[in-house]
């Protein structure tokens, strides 16, 4: 008898003993911090999203380091249904507790710049959004994007290695971004970079490989270059892959790309309403009248349909495209048949 009283009384002891070691480390990992660190990252938490998926995202972003603690943590607090979605400025430094209670209290974008990039824009054309906002100076964020991100982040995003010059042009993905006023020019720029390998890099990595396909035959940096010029020659998206097949059929020839856009870049701008022959004579690499093959790198931030038109063009007879009033193109086999359209208007 007594050693059954014993035997309950140390099974009471070492359960109690193991109530206390889990209480321990769950308050541990609740309110210490993955490491210690004032640095700051925008998390946005997308409408609709679950607690468990809101967890997932915060261990990709490296604000916790356990999604399954996370989430067990908000569902035994019964903080997972008031999790809100929004742009959250959260830090590895903040301990599991402070994180939950951000997104169930914070407006979500209150003491955040909310910027907009649009899709087609260059480097310049980001820098003067950033400027506009009271970010950073344009010409601060623009000779960092061209001269020194790429070797600043090619271990973070071995992407970028490939690029065959140091500006890191059409790999910063257009998005609506939230930075923190006091954002560094570094941190906007890795923001940037780290939504292209998130929705480009998978675009790419499931793309067709049959011996018809550009993937087949081109590198990825190389159909980013077609996909700039598609986004900014496209006013119709369904559009996109036709047009993205007549770039296609006059690599196949051997004939110069000729897009107007690259001629525009190359003068360093973004938009010019006409281009006239005058501006067809600038020597510069990224002049595809006057040079046949890819420009050294794309001429311009592209979106996801962009990027898909560029690894799956439409299967057509065309070499040449007129832009009509209406935003859409006439396609035409033939360059008689293409003056005979010009000459019309």
């Amino acid at each position: 008898m007594r050693s059954l009283k014993s035997f309950l009384i140390g099974g009471i002891i070492a359960a109690l003993g193991s109530a206390v070691l889990l209480g321990s480390i769950y308050w541990f990992k609740v309110y210490t911090p993955v490491v210690m660190t004032n640095e700051k990252i925008v998390v946005d938490i997308p409408q609709g999203s679950s607690a468990y998926s809101i967890s997932k995202r915060l261990e990709a972003r490296g604000v916790i380091d356990s999604a399954r603690f996370f989430y067990y943590h908000v569902k035994l607090s019964g903080a997972a249904p008031k999790l809100r979605a929004g742009a959250f400025l959260l830090s590895p430094g903040y301990s599991s507790a402070k994180i939950a209670d951000i997104p169930q209290n914070d407006s979500g974008a209150a003491n955040l710049v909310r910027v907009t990039i649009p899709e087609g824009y260059n480097i310049w054309d980001i820098g003067d959004v950033l400027q506009d906002k009271g970010l950073v100076l344009s010409k601060t964020f623009s000779d960092y994007a061209h001269k020194k991100a790429k070797y600043d982040f090619q271990d973070e995003f071995p992407f970028l290695k490939d690029i065959p010059l140091d500006t890191v042009e059409g790999y910063l993905y257009p998005e609506t971004y939230y930075f923190s006023p006091s954002s560094s020019v570094e941190t906007i720029v890795r923001a940037m970079l780290r939504q292209f390998a998130t929705t480009a890099l998978p675009i790419w990595e499931s793309a067709p490989t049959e011996p018809a396909s550009p993937k087949s035959r081109f590198s990825f940096h190389q159909i980013l270059c077609v996909a700039s010029l598609i986004e900014k020659e496209a006013r119709v998206r369904s559009e996109m892959p036709t047009i993205s097949s007549v770039f296609y059929n006059r690599l196949k020839k051997r004939m110069p790309l000729a897009s107007d856009p690259t001629v525009v870049y190359a003068h360093g701008k973004s938009y010019k309403k006409r281009v006239y022959y005058k501006h067809l004579k600038i020597d510069s690499p990224y002049n595809t009248y006057r040079n046949s093959g890819f420009t050294p790198t794309p001429s311009a931030s592209m979106g996801k349909k962009a990027i898909q038109a560029s690894l799956t063009p439409a299967n057509t007879p065309f070499y040449f495209f007129v832009a009509n009033k209406d935003g859409t193109h006439t396609f035409t086999e033939t360059y008689r048949q293409h003056l005979n359209v010009q000459n019309s208007r």
